[in-house]
């Protein structure tokens, strides 16, 4: 994470406010690499560059490098290539050639402190937050959450999940906070975050998000749906290949023209892997629906509506399944993460 503070080095207080809590930014931010940027003078007023050294601090705080550079109207507006800027800026290398709006693009986190140019001003009263402001926000939900796992099994039930962490291995101690329920176990030598996202789609939102900001790339949701075809035998395993989103949480992400489909090639390794084991499978699409019981809409209000896409008629089209969160999860997950859902007929 790369945290851009805008200013002067003669301002009072914000600058080394910025500088004081980053101690406490990099323990909330685990094992993320953090790197605060100080666009200004790293001398005058304030002697910034002694007190990061003082504070043990001084590899992750940069000062621009430009020759002739006026921290009051920033760096020249010169012809840049921002391609890499921001990895390199992530090490504390900004390219010397980077513009000041390029230099503001390449921050994660940018702070605005009194005579920053042009530049809407603004001030910073609680610093300690820095870390759960702009594009990589720290869970709320979740709680201060660590994880080192990059891949994600979530279930409806919170129940599950200690009997889902003991089926991968080595599970560690469950944390609970606001009825999301997570445990990191070990799949091999692969550490695998099993968490709880309760029943629909706007609750599994918030879990997919949150857990997307601890660096979780893959999500694959194992949960229980209706059958619609007689084929379908409570037990066999449902791979959806997409849904039918007639909930409101995926509308929220994208228009209803966007298919919610899960990630191609961990679709494929799920049923792969069913086949190897020989569960009982199928593939297809699936209904998802926020009103569990409307799937029988006569008599109620809005029956004219729903009646085409009721029960019956889903059976017709061939879908197998009927659940509650896998159309915003697919599409979050394709969004975001990429994540086939993965249902089970009945409960197991």
């Amino acid at each position: 994470m790369v945290i851009g503070v805008f200013g002067t080095n003669t301002e009072r207080k914000q600058i080394p406010r910025v500088l004081s809590a980053l101690p406490s930014i990099k323990d909330r931010l685990g094992p993320s690499r953090v790197v605060l940027y100080l666009h200004c003078r790293p001398t005058g007023y304030w002697r910034f560059a002694e007190m990061a050294d003082e504070m043990g601090l001084r590899e992750h705080v940069r000062f621009p490098t430009t020759s002739g550079f006026d921290e009051r109207r920033g760096v020249h507006t010169a012809e840049a290539d921002p391609t890499g800027a921001h990895q390199a800026a992530a090490v504390g290398a900004f390219p010397a050639s980077l513009s000041y709006v390029d230099r503001l693009n390449c921050c994660d986190v940018v702070v605005n402190v009194p005579h920053s140019g042009d530049i809407e001003q603004v001030i910073l009263d609680e610093l300690p937050t820095i870390a759960s402001i702009g594009r990589r926000s720290l869970p709320h939900h979740l709680g201060d959450l660590k994880t080192t796992a990059r891949v994600a099994i979530v279930t409806g039930d919170p129940d599950r999940v200690p009997t889902l962490a003991q089926a991968l291995g080595s599970p560690g101690a469950p944390r609970s906070r606001r009825g999301f329920v997570c445990v990191e176990a070990n799949y091999g030598d692969e550490p695998v975050l099993v968490a709880s996202t309760g029943i629909g789609g706007p609750t599994t939102a918030i879990v997919v998000e949150e857990i997307s900001q601890l660096g979780i790339g893959q999500v694959i949701r194992i949960g229980t749906c209706g059958s619609m075809q007689p084929q379908v035998r409570p037990g066999h395993l449902v791979v959806s290949c997409g849904a039918v989103r007639d909930e409101g949480t995926s509308h929220q992400y994208l228009p209803a023209s966007v298919p919610a489909v899960p990630d191609p090639t961990l679709l494929a390794c799920i049923l792969a892997e069913a086949r190897r084991v020989g569960a009982p499978h199928h593939v297809s699409l699936t209904h998802c629906k926020d009103a569990y019981y409307a799937e029988r809409p006569e008599g109620l209000p809005l029956s004219d509506e729903w009646s085409p896409l009721c029960p019956g008629r889903l059976h017709d089209l061939g879908q197998p399944g009927l659940e509650g969160a896998q159309g915003g999860n697919a599409r979050r997950g394709r969004r975001r993460l990429g994540s086939p859902p993965c249902n089970r007929t009945g409960r197991p």
